[in-house]
């Protein structure tokens, strides 16, 4: 819409014509603000659009399928690593002579690792040390042997200055 346009209608005066083109210029901004409010999120839009498929094309070449088979060989391995060093250090505590020998006698296809702990392994251990006892260290009085000197018990008349007395009858300790 036009001034001239509106002057040349008979029956408009200047000051109506002006009422006019100030409603209009009104709406005129308004839609233009929208307007380029719109135009910026379009823009923006487009940048996003941009890089999601950049961000899309590092991943083109990738192998889904090979990551998985990845990640469930680690888990394989952590699986059986944790396995390993549960039944390493249930064999310990069991007071083997040779802790190497003992798990070559054991079928480790029937012990699992089950929420950390070991089925299977007790019983295997419970019948090798009826049936090849040898294969343990036997426990004192709860005491493990290491090998070393195994104190025994003291007699019943003093031990050392009992016999330092018999052995010295004249001496007044």
């Amino acid at each position: 819409m036009k001034r001239e346009d509106l002057l040349k209608i008979e029956g408009l005066s200047e000051e109506q014509v002006n009422a006019v083109m100030k409603l209009h210029n009104k709406d005129a901004n308004d839609w233009g603000a929208k307007l380029n409010a719109k135009d910026t999120e379009i823009n923006t839009l487009k940048g996003e659009k941009t890089t999601l498929e950049n961000d899309l094309a590092k991943f083109k070449d990738i192998d889904i399928e090979a990551l998985k088979k990845a990640g469930s060989d680690w888990e394989e391995k952590y699986n059986n690593l944790m396995f390993e060093k549960e039944l390493d250090v249930a064999i310990a505590k069991s007071n083997p002579k040779n802790a190497k020998a003992l798990k070559a006698l054991l079928e480790i296809k029937n012990i699992k690792l089950e929420d950390g702990k070991l089925t299977g392994l007790e019983d295997q251990l419970t019948a090798l040390k009826e049936s090849d006892g040898y294969l343990f260290d036997e426990v004192q009085n709860g005491q493990i042997n290491t090998g070393g000197f195994q104190g025994g018990a003291g007699s019943k008349d003093g031990g050392v200055v009992a016999r330092f007395k018999e052995l010295n009858p004249d001496l007044e300790i």
